[in-house]
């Protein structure tokens, strides 16, 4: 089998991170790569996936995702060489990993002519609005060399914020294709919110292949950020990933004193009760200032009170 990926992005910094110097090693083992991100990039960044890409557009358009998408698709379309892939992937870097090889994934559906496109979740609703998740969407020949889908990826437009982009483009594409007798398919499926909170830990056990980087963004309010430092021991569990490509790209881009609390396990609220809690209680909670304010009470008076440094709370003396 024959693949081409579209892979988009985009990096405020104009850098092409580590973690998706890995995510490209990997998808190249399985796929030829479109290299397509909403901004520009120095020489110097470009030259880390010229020779893992087959072609580079790197260009501020403001159309999230889906207008990379519809970038990378029409310069293929233009070259001539869609046809001469058996699929056509959709990806993005919003995501770290893959924690596994991808070929065993592509093995399930590959030859199973049930189904036309498929993704690794695909979200559930009771509205109508179930779709395929567009961090990797995968479709089948058939599919996209399809005038339906060539027409609706060319309708891709700037819209006015990213919960339009979902609605029209990410929604509409499954939607689409499906009222055009398209059938889906999908490794996982649950609840749209289940791979950015803290069910992803569960998901990734069972084979899940990525985490969403937005789980550790304090400003999407995704609750998985309280659970966040629970991410090195889970993804090492259940695969060779190296954590610290997520803590690298981590600390360029998370406020500090959020990542801190997300990458370590820390005395946040705890409680030791002997006979009960009204005999003898602990409390530790983490401050802005990276120190840790310390009580102890005993019959409910507190008797100690200090402040001690933030490494204290470090897990695996990292």
């Amino acid at each position: 089998m024959k693949r081409l990926a579209i892979f988009a992005g985009y990096d405020k910094d104009k850098i092409i991170d580590d973690y998706v110097i890995y995510y490209l090693e990997k998808l190249k083992q399985v796929s030829d790569i479109i290299f397509v991100y909403d901004n520009r990039f120095p020489h110097s960044e470009l030259k880390k996936v010229q020779k893992l890409t087959i072609h580079q557009i790197c260009k501020k358009h403001g159309e999230y995702d889906f207008g990379s998408y519809k970038r990378g698709y029409l310069w293929a379309q233009k070259e001539g060489i869609l046809k001469d892939y058996d699929s056509l992937i959709f990806c993005n870097d919003s995501v770290y990993g893959p924690f596994q090889d991808l070929q065993p994934i592509f093995n399930r559906f590959d030859l199973d002519e049930n189904i036309d496109f498929w993704g690794i979740f695909l979200s559930l609703s009771k509205t109508g609005n179930t779709h395929i998740q567009s961090y990797f969407t995968v479709f089948k020949r058939r599919v996209y060399l399809n005038k339906v889908f060539s027409s609706f990826i060319s309708s891709i437009e700037k819209k006015e914020n990213k919960k339009a982009i979902i609605k029209d483009f990410e929604v509409g594409l499954s939607k689409c294709l499906q009222k055009n007798e398209f059938c889906l398919g999908s490794l996982f499926a649950g609840h749209h919110n289940e791979p950015h909170g803290k069910q992803i830990f569960k998901l990734i056990e069972k084979g899940f292949p990525f985490i969403k980087r937005s789980i550790f963004d304090i400003t999407s309010g995704a609750e998985g950020i309280k659970n966040g430092y629970r991410y090195a021991e889970v993804i090492t569990s259940a695969s060779n990933y190296n954590p610290k490509l997520i803590e690298k790209n981590l600390k360029r881009v998370v406020n500090k004193v959020s990542l801190n609390s997300a990458l370590h396990k820390r005395w946040n609220s705890i409680s030791y009760s002997f006979v009960n809690k009204h005999f003898f209680k602990l409390t530790a909670k983490y401050t802005k200032n990276g120190k840790y304010r310390v009580f102890i009470y005993l019959f409910s008076i507190k008797i100690f009170k200090a402040f001690l440094p933030r490494c204290w709370g470090i897990k695996n003396g990292q």
